[in-house]
């Protein structure tokens, strides 16, 4: 029986753990070729290994997100192994708590950098690859601290209510459904449950 995403290439950030291998592995299982991205490069072998032990095809993609150099390259590196990119999937995050009184600034840099500036980055290079298919699909993993403020989540709440923004803004849908009609658009926020609180990126 043919897989539904079989001929379908997907990229994946933040694929070395949680959301991000999970989903990478169920693309895989559907029949689509996988370049997974994150930093370490331990974690990408193993979930390769594990992809290409039921049959699959998987590419390990070294880079921080973060780094507009290092992105394009990967990206550059994926579209050569494998052809083409249909599903882009914008998982990688990080969670730094704190108050705003005391608050290492630093962090919330990190966090902007990570979790708005790193989606905004990776659609602008996936964008014309897609265009130039005639279509694809952005699947950007975001999390409910955009809509839900608590105490202590000040800058991770800042910086989702940012993503959540650029990703509804009209100009991002008129870009998507009039210059790429043939591309397919989904935010999913992640509840808090479903990752604990890391001090690092994925």
């Amino acid at each position: 029986m043919t897989k539904k995403l079989a001929g379908k290439v997907a990229f994946v950030t933040g694929a070395s753990s949680g959301i991000g291998e999970a989903t990478a592995v169920a693309l895989a299982e559907e029949g689509a070729r996988v370049a997974v991205l994150a930093r370490r490069s331990d974690r990408l072998e193993q979930l390769v290994k594990r992809i290409k032990d039921v049959g699959g095809e998987a590419v390990p993609l070294v880079a921080d997100v973060t780094n507009e150099a290092q992105l394009r390259a990967a990206i550059r590196q994926a579209k050569e192994a494998l052809g083409r990119i249909d599903i882009l999937v914008n998982n990688a995050g990080v969670m730094l708590l704190g108050n705003i009184e005391g608050a290492d600034t630093r962090e919330w840099r990190q966090m902007l950098d990570i979790n708005v500036l790193a989606i905004m980055l990776t659609c602008h290079e996936i964008l014309p690859i897609m265009k130039a298919q005639g279509g694809g699909h952005i699947v950007n993993i975001s999390s409910v601290a955009g809509r839900q403020v608590k105490a202590g989540y000040s800058g991770y709440n800042a910086c989702y209510s940012d993503s959540h923004s650029f990703l509804s803004l009209p100009s991002c849908f008129w870009l998507l459904w009039h210059s790429c009609p043939g591309i397919q658009y989904e935010l999913h926020p992640r509840s808090r449950s479903t990752q604990q609180p890391t001090r690092r990126p994925r």
